[in-house]
């Protein structure tokens, strides 16, 4: 059903019309890895695009919007171009990055920043989430309540935790598969930097999520990061928080840091009113055809989830206030 709505909305032209209705403000899409076509992800692994996908989304985005750097995209915001304006962004740091999307930003031009794990700069470890999905190969549904709890464990223990419960499964993980998901080295940020087209931002030396710790935690984790890309490429001027989680606890440590921007998960736009620490950003992910792409790079789609949340919001203050009959009225009038 939700591709046939996709398919239906992008045929009636309505992506151009929000491209038109967003032209003064950004689109920050936020990428995770590119794999190779033959190359087989884990069941569940929505994070990986495919490399003809990417091309074709990245063509598409040459195409329609204009595509800058984060910097640009800030200092502009407001500013209505011929065309709405489009910043690419990656979390983690994969390897992929380097070995698959790179190439196609060269060779078509396209600005990007990726946001890298410091602490596995250079080694052949793969992120736990990683090695969970690849060892079980959608054989064992991971759960969400594991998941969401192993996100908030300290660095070692959950790579302990992860390594564990694959033991108790009695399933491995072969680091063979480990090629496109290790993090990338020191040699793959020098070119992809030389280049003039990547930028480096901090995302954290181990992947911390920056509500679960400590004041001197968060700035140790950052100082260790920061330090090392600054070593490595200069200065470091934007933040992404892993998993896209902090709160208003963490702010001055981002601006004791001077970060420039910080970039969020949140659903939305970069726009005048943005906090320039809580950027919105638009998740794609695996197998999002290039109507869908369309669609939510536009911001067709976020209008679309708007619209349901609110109408769902109606719906249960209805069933709260009236009980159901007053909630099918409700539904009715929408």
């Amino acid at each position: 059903m939700r591709k046939l709505v996709i398919r239906y909305l992008s045929r009636i032209a309505l992506p151009a019309l929000f491209r038109r209705l967003h032209r003064n403000h950004v689109a920050v899409l936020m990428y995770h890895g590119v794999m190779p076509d033959e190359v087989a992800v884990a069941e569940g692994d929505c994070l990986q695009v495919k490399a003809s996908d990417f091309r074709q989304q990245m063509e598409y985005l040459k195409k329609h919007y204009a595509v800058c750097s984060l910097h640009e995209a800030y200092s502009q915001i407001g500013e209505a171009g011929a065309k709405p304006r489009a910043v690419v962004t990656f979390d983690d740091g994969y390897a992929n990055n380097y070995l698959t999307a790179f190439p196609i930003l060269r060779e078509l031009g396209i600005p990007a920043t990726i946001f890298v794990v410091t602490g596995k700069i250079g080694t052949d470890k793969v992120f736990w989430w990683d090695r969970l999905h690849l060892a079980t190969r959608g054989t064992v549904p991971i759960g969400v309540e594991f998941t969401e709890t192993l996100k908030r464990v300290r660095p070692q223990a959950v790579e302990d935790q992860a390594d564990g419960y694959l033991r108790r499964l009695g399933l491995a993980f072969d680091h063979g598969q480990a090629a496109y998901y290790r993090v990338l080295d020191r040699d793959e940020i020098l070119e992809m930097a030389a280049s003039g087209l990547v930028e480096f931002g901090c995302h954290n030396h181990d992947h911390e999520p920056l509500n679960t710790l400590h004041w001197q935690e968060i700035e140790a984790t950052l100082r260790d990061s920061t330090a090392y890309l600054e070593a490595l490429v200069g200065p470091v001027r934007y933040f992404a928080a892993p998993y896209g989680e902090y709160d208003n606890y963490t702010f001055p440590s981002l601006r004791l840091f001077q970060f420039e921007l910080a970039l969020s998960t949140e659903e939305g736009f970069l726009s005048a009113a943005s906090d320039r620490f809580r950027i919105p950003r638009l998740s794609i992910e695996r197998d999002a055809s290039l109507a869908e792409f369309a669609c939510v790079t536009s911001g067709l789609m976020f209008w679309f989830h708007r619209c349901k949340a609110a109408l769902g919001f109606r719906v249960r203050r209805a069933t709260v206030e009236h009980g159901t009959e007053g909630a099918a009225a409700a539904n009715r009038q929408n």
